[in-house]
């Protein structure tokens, strides 16, 4: 099929419908300078979620929908959800109407199915955009309508071979302050080894718990060598200050870190977890990483995407296993005694880091559906 582009389409407005999480709603605020730049308004939907991302910049403009993720296995919870993603559906069509946008993007998330959908049926460009190494539910189903697909991985798991042949690997859009503007800096003798800690809130007693664990059973000298800083859960802080108090350790522990890209940048090393999201933004920092995936993550797409990355020396995976503390710590003492490894692994992070998916996006996205007026992409 193709499509025609309307002509009382306000060529300026592009709709981004995103997920509610911080592994969806980042890399889609990294288009927003982006296309503000080129003359573009980029006019957000997400869920209930979602809206706290959106409340910072208040000239955004944001639509939520009402819907919720259907996965409760009681059929009353099943139902009520259903309804909210029909309400959600009549709201995408009215947003859609009222806006008549360029295009529709989806950044995954069941709240980005609405809009991309309706758009689709209304003749109105589409994109999809699959930030993990396995693709997700939500863009699996609209792969099916969306005109193009933008990967971040060369091989994403469980897209049909069909649609690969309007598929476009970009990385994810990362903003501007995580790309690094000098090489890494090996940590030299008489001054701290940075090692900033990234707790996810999925599985976050790894990080609150058994890592400070880890840091305490390094040698004396390690430890006197070591400055962490922490960021965890609101919950988990009182914990930490205690515990770390207690060590040769200097540490920073945190909440929320508002100017995270900085301090990757001066970090040494990140221990996170491996979201795609998270991920990219380290890679195009030059900063080794030290990779926990969720073990329970969807499909665990956490899992692949560390792989991904480990199986090209640009990061170093430690499974969350019975023998977790043991190969973190062997891992360290490893790391701590040879400024080469750190050197090698910010190497090959570069080489697949990305930094510019926000402008190749932005590119494909006027190739295809800007710049020609009438037409577009035959699928």
């Amino acid at each position: 099929k193709g499509f025609k582009m309307k002509k009382n389409l306000k060529q300026n407005k592009i709709i981004i419908a995103t997920g509610g999480t911080g592994g969806h709603v980042f890399p889609a605020l990294a288009l927003v300078d982006g296309l503000r730049s080129k003359g573009y308004i980029p006019i957000f939907i997400s869920d209930k979620r979602g809206k706290k991302f959106f409340e910072n910049d208040a000239s955004l403009e944001f639509f939520i929908l009402p819907v919720k993720n259907i996965a409760s296995n009681k059929n009353m919870k099943k139902i009520v959800s259903l309804l909210y993603l029909i309400a959600s559906f009549m709201k995408a069509i009215y947003i859609i109407l009222k806006i008549r946008p360029v295009v529709v993007i989806g950044f995954g998330g069941i709240s980005s199915l609405p809009a991309v959908l309706m758009a689709s049926f209304l003749r109105i460009p589409t994109v999809i955009h699959e930030q993990n190494a396995v693709f997700g539910r939500a863009n699996r189903f609209l792969s099916n309508y969306a005109n193009l697909i933008l990967l971040s991985f060369e091989e994403t798991l469980n897209i049909s071979k069909k649609h690969l042949r309007r598929s476009f690997v970009i990385g994810v859009p990362i903003r501007e302050g995580f790309i690094a503007k000098k090489n890494y800096d090996n940590p030299v003798k008489n001054s701290k080894f940075i090692i900033l800690v990234i707790g996810g809130s999925q599985g976050a007693a790894v990080f609150s718990e058994i890592i400070p664990k880890v840091f305490q059973k390094l040698s004396i000298n390690h430890k006197m060598e070591l400055k962490i800083i922490h960021q965890c859960r609101k919950s988990d802080t009182e914990q930490l200050i205690k515990y770390y108090s207690k060590t040769n350790i200097s540490y920073e522990v945190h909440e929320f870190i508002s100017n995270i890209s900085g301090v990757i940048n001066n970090s040494h090393l990140v221990i996170s977890r491996s979201g795609a999201s998270t991920l990219f933004e380290v890679l195009a920092s030059n900063v080794p990483s030290i990779l926990i995936p969720f073990k329970y993550s969807t499909d665990n797409h956490q899992y692949v995407n560390a792989i991904r990355l480990s199986s090209k020396e640009a990061a170093w995976l430690v499974e969350e296993d019975k023998n977790f503390k043991d190969k973190l710590e062997t891992l360290l003492n490893k790391i701590f005694t040879s400024n080469e490894m750190l050197s090698k692994c910010s190497n090959k992070a570069i080489k697949i880091s990305r930094p510019n998916a926000s402008k190749s996006f932005i590119s494909i996205i006027e190739k295809y559906f800007i710049d020609r007026k009438i037409g577009g992409v035959k699928l």
